[in-house]
């Protein structure tokens, strides 16, 4: 039986403190944690919610930002865990039940003069998402504003819509959708669930049917819980607390094509650069061309990036700060060019309030990283070997045009640059024994090197 956990996972390595790259936000009252980001792009405000203590009874409030100053509004009893904007009105979630001691289970709206309650039952919100002008709701929930839905259910505007996901394994049929998406037309689903049909922490609505993603090379592990999903250069990402040590093909991070899984470049390694501790990420985000990961992680593409780093399709790359790696980030947005991270209450021995925004100078932290990591295995290919087919499943041929390599060793590396296969040159290799994912193919003389990525399916 699978565990559901909504648990951070710290990585507790203290590195040395760093120049002054974060300051405080500016948040006016007692921040604990910060679980949400959101950017309303008409008045260009940023809103941010979770922890923030309105008063010593342990109530939160929503905290508004229009690049001057804070507004803090309203009494909110519990955790804020989402925030989006649909039909130019504001949605929350979270674990709240009161709003300015009103009735406001789990789900409320602000219209620009009251919340609405809209209500779950069964449980709380996760995440919300507008996918083709629908609103998505994800969480815990069975039931929403009276309609009968477990874990996730649309608003098309008019009613409140079930798509009929399956019942969970655990006790009280309880199920952790995390996060949703739509790829190549079909609806994605994410968390922390296991369901009577053998779903597990990633399904996909397919002509009206729930599905699995994958088939043996799926997500694994008791202890797996995907938080975030982003679709990015026509590839799905998922993330979260993903253990490559379990069977996965990624360590907190992996991408779907629609085909398989893979690897995002080397991925996301622990405090010992290995993948034998997990990498986790709790929040994604596409901006300009770039995949934005935060969580907590110490390296990217085998390089130091302490919990923040960028993926452009190729390389990872690193920030011009580094973030001490005990300092996990638990949200994480950009807001008129600038980036706001929920934290650890201090960076750079700073106090931060749990809130920081960075601040070097005029340097754009958007637009570039400061330091381009490799992926692990260079690959160089002058076409003296031509290889096919690629992606395969099964047995791999090799031409040697000039018959160069016909008296060397292939070596076959893993994207953590293990050697999974060495033997003497052939035409054809079976690489069926290999998990499904990326790797690299190197054959070398004393003249020349050819390294080649292949894709085991």
């Amino acid at each position: 039986m699978k565990l559901i956990t909504n648990i951070l996972f710290f990585i507790l390595m203290e590195i040395p403190a760093f120049s002054q790259n974060w300051i405080n936000a500016g948040i006016p009252i007692e921040t604990t944690q910060i679980r949400t980001v959101a950017i309303d792009t008409i008045s260009n405000k940023l809103y941010a919610g979770g922890y923030t203590h309105i008063d010593t009874y342990g109530n939160s409030s929503l905290c508004i930002y229009d690049g001057a100053d804070w507004i803090v509004k309203d009494t909110i009893n519990n955790l804020i865990r989402a925030l989006t904007f649909y039909n130019n009105e504001l949605y929350m979630g979270g674990d709240f039940v009161t709003i300015n001691s009103q009735p406001m289970k789990y789900l409320a709206k602000w219209n620009g003069t009251n919340w609405i309650n809209i209500g779950t039952s069964g449980g709380g919100i996760l995440n919300l998402r507008v996918i083709n002008n629908e609103l998505y709701a994800v969480g815990t929930f069975t039931q929403i504003a009276g309609v009968n839905a477990n874990s996730i259910a649309k608003w098309n505007g008019i009613s409140w819509i079930s798509l009929n996901f399956p019942d969970s394994k655990h006790i009280g049929n309880y199920s952790a959708v995390g996060d949703c998406a739509l790829y190549k037309s079909s609806l994605y689903v994410s968390g922390n669930f296991q369901t009577n049909s053998g779903l597990t922490d990633i399904a996909m609505l397919h002509n009206g049917t729930w599905q699995r993603v994958g088939n043996n090379d799926s997500i694994r592990g008791t202890f797996s819980n995907l938080f975030k999903m982003a679709v990015f250069n026509n590839e799905l990402y998922v993330s979260g607390y993903l253990a490559h040590s379990e069977g996965n093909v990624g360590n907190g991070i992996q991408k779907w094509d629609g085909l398989s899984w893979k690897t995002v470049g080397t991925g996301l390694q622990d405090y010992n650069n290995t993948t034998n501790s997990v990498a986790s990420v709790q929040d994604m985000l596409v901006h300009k061309g770039k995949l934005y990961v935060a969580g907590g992680f110490s390296f990217a593409g085998n390089s130091k990036a302490p919990n923040l780093a960028v993926w452009d399709g190729i390389k990872w790359c690193a920030v011009d700060t580094l973030i001490e790696s005990n300092k996990n980030i638990t949200a994480f947005g950009i807001y008129r060019d600038t980036v706001f991270i929920g934290t650890h209450p201090t960076l750079e021995n700073v106090n931060v309030n749990s809130f920081a925004k960075f601040i070097k100078g005029d340097y754009n932290y958007t637009e570039k990283c400061s330091s381009n990591f490799d992926v692990g295995v260079s690959e160089i290919n002058n076409n003296q070997i031509k290889i096919y087919p690629n992606p395969t499943n099964s047995i791999l041929n090799i031409a040697d045009e000039n018959n160069q390599f016909q008296y060397t060793l292939i070596e076959i590396k893993n994207t953590l640059g293990q050697v999974v296969l060495s033997i003497p040159f052939s035409n054809h290799i079976d690489i069926s024994f290999l998990a499904s994912g990326m790797y690299f193919l190197t054959v070398q003389d004393k003249y020349d090197k050819q390294t080649v990525k292949i894709i085991k399916e």
